[in-house]
């Protein structure tokens, strides 16, 4: 969750199960409550499912039971909705994506506007400066680095200020400065 969430604002996950294709990859899965500002790691092996709840979460994998966001019931918002107050960043972009990092910021604040009057230009600029990424703003999002692609989608989702943050191997390629 970021530190920007409002007041006691947690995330509370109960019985959670999720899967794809009609297969159960996690089933009845209950977590702490997390706190606003708090910073969570999931580890284990590789294919144990820490990707699919974090999908779950936000929303982008099918799922049942209970997922909160402070009073919000995240798993009954439509994508729109949720939108709005969770953000998901996978593990890497969608390849032969043709947009520039400013535009791929700017679709994602259009995708989830933020609800004020503030141009997505202006905070998708912000969103750059901020990860010390303005430099690629104009580059081609498939001609970056693993690791430029990578701050890219970073840009993306804390452009969009959200409630919580979901990432997916945020650092994988990462070079030690980032």
């Amino acid at each position: 969750m970021t530190a920007e969430a409002a007041g006691a604002t947690s995330l509370e996950v109960a019985g959670l199960s999720a899967g794809y294709r009609g297969r159960n990859v996690l089933e009845g899965i209950s977590l702490p409550a997390l706190s606003a500002g708090e910073l969570v790691a999931l580890v284990g092996p590789n294919a144990a499912g820490k990707s699919t709840l974090l999908r779950a979460i936000g929303g982008l994998a099918r799922a049942s039971g209970t997922v909160r966001l402070g009073d919000l019931d995240l798993l009954r918002m439509t994508p729109g909705e949720r939108a709005r107050h969770v953000a998901f960043m996978p593990q890497a972009l969608p390849a032969g994506v043709g947009l520039t990092v400013i535009e791929g910021v700017i679709s994602a604040l259009r995708a989830a506007p933020l609800g004020d009057d503030r141009a997505p230009e202006t905070v998708a600029a912000a969103a750059l400066d901020r990860l010390h990424i303005a430099r690629l703003a104009l580059e081609p999002l498939d001609r970056l680095s693993g690791g430029q692609r990578q701050l890219a989608g970073l840009a993306q989702v804390i452009a969009r200020e959200p409630k919580a943050l979901l990432l997916d191997e945020p650092t994988s390629a990462l070079d030690l400065r980032h």
